[in-house]
């Protein structure tokens, strides 16, 4: 049986919202159905009751990690959904988190927001190791092949984790740009991701954000997402459609 969904373009990373129940180890088939009915889409979320009736909605991903654009991609189809007017915040669980995450969406826009007491930064000999809620991201100078970061995931212990990545930044006068290649453990999946909302806060995170201050990061799909600090939370913005 053919499984519906509402495809939302994030600024890049389009992604497929399946709201129909889907049994847990019928998932990666069916995201692979959906991937291969629209080669545009590159990633697939899996809306499910919700846990605690003061939440919004719960979001699952089919490899069990956290995914920062689906959570805005969910945000924007809730804010559509419930009329689509003004700026709204949604309360959303997700997998690889221990408390819901804040979101927020108004026309055109929609933002994710971890706290940063679930983020933290360790030095490495070329670059940041970033772990962040339900992923961690190596960010370096340089680019990376596939190989080098499988190697690099070794070296660094990262194979157990739900997720990890490698992103690699660049300077444009005052914006960083990434290239992300991510990683899915459960579905052992690599992607060269159009646009990472966590490969983006990482990268922001580890350039050093002050107080209150924009961080304009270009997407590899020429989206611009912003990253800003903000009462104790790191907060990311974008375009979506």
């Amino acid at each position: 049986m053919k499984i519906s969904y509402k495809k939302i373009n994030p600024g890049g990373n389009i992604t497929a919202l399946v709201f129909e129940p889907v049994d847990i180890d019928r998932r990666g088939q069916v995201e692979k159905d959906i991937r291969a009915d629209d080669s545009t889409i590159e990633q697939v979320g899996f809306v499910v009751p919700v846990r605690d009736a003061a939440n919004d909605a719960r979001l699952e991903m089919a490899g069990g990690e956290l995914c920062g654009n689906a959570l805005r991609c969910l945000a924007y189809e809730l804010w559509r959904r419930r009329g689509g007017k003004g700026r709204t915040e949604f309360i959303i669980e997700t997998l690889g988190v221990s408390e819901p995450i804040l979101t927020a969406a108004t026309k055109g826009y929609a933002e994710v927001a971890l706290s940063l007491r679930t983020i933290s930064i360790t030095d490495m000999l070329d670059g940041k190791l970033v772990r962040l809620p339900g992923i961690v991201q190596l960010v370096l100078k340089r680019a990376v092949t596939q190989s080098q970061a499988q190697e690099m995931f070794e070296v660094n212990g990262l194979r157990g984790e739900s997720a990890a990545g490698v992103i690699s930044i660049t300077q444009a006068r005052d914006r960083l740009q990434i290239r992300p290649l991510i990683w899915v453990r459960d579905t052992d999946t690599w992607y060269n991701e159009t646009a990472c909302a966590s490969g983006t806060m990482a990268a922001a995170f580890s350039w050093g954000l002050t107080k209150g201050e924009y961080i304009e990061v270009v997407q590899p799909s020429g989206a611009i997402f912003f990253v800003r600090e903000y009462q104790g939370r790191l907060i990311l913005g974008g375009p979506i459609w």
